[in-house]
């Protein structure tokens, strides 16, 4: 990746006497940004990974207040290399709207993670699938533009064994089978 290693640290403030969780992922990377040379296609390992709002989202100001049980989404690819590259996409809020990011690290937090298959793809082409994914600068929804919605997009040029395991997945956790 373009400036060495992207982090992926999960942090807890104090703010006006409660404790709030976030990521501090300052660090990580725009897709806009990003320069990838690896065009090299192999094996890749496909995952969703969720893991709690409370814990991902710097604007939350009482980790309480949101639903536990309210996940987000990513999707993780590990290659099958002797380097075991990682690529992590998934989106962020920039005010009201959808920003697209990678990282080359798994979650430090990750509730759930799913295997959903094996493709053949490069870290080139992945990016741009998560560049072109028509959800990046719209405006955030809860109803249907968020995190869930921007995964499901992107896994529109995966295989169909892998987008149909993914349909199978609920917002809160567990699957809808």
């Amino acid at each position: 990746m373009g400036q060495g290693k992207l982090v992926d640290l999960v942090s807890v403030k104090r703010s006006h006497g409660r404790l709030q969780m976030y990521d501090s992922t300052e660090c990580d990377a725009r897709v806009e940004e990003v320069v990838e040379k690896d065009e090299d296609e192999r094996e890749v390992e496909v995952y969703l990974v969720r893991r709690p709002m409370r814990c991902i989202s710097p604007q939350v100001h009482d980790i309480c207040s949101l639903p536990k049980s309210l996940l987000h989404w990513a999707l993780v690819f590990k290659f099958r290399d002797h380097q075991k590259t990682v690529r992590r996409f998934e989106i962020k809020k920039r005010g009201n709207y959808i920003e697209a990011h990678v990282e080359e690290e798994w979650p430090s937090i990750a509730t759930e993670r799913d295997f959903l298959g094996v493709w053949k793809s490069s870290p080139k082409k992945l990016l741009t699938l998560a560049r072109t994914n028509e959800l990046n600068k719209k405006r955030y929804s809860p109803h249907n533009s968020n995190c869930q919605h921007w995964v499901k997009e992107m896994a529109k040029d995966l295989p169909v064994s892998i987008r149909e395991k993914l349909n199978g997945f609920r917002a809160f956790g567990g699957n809808a089978r």
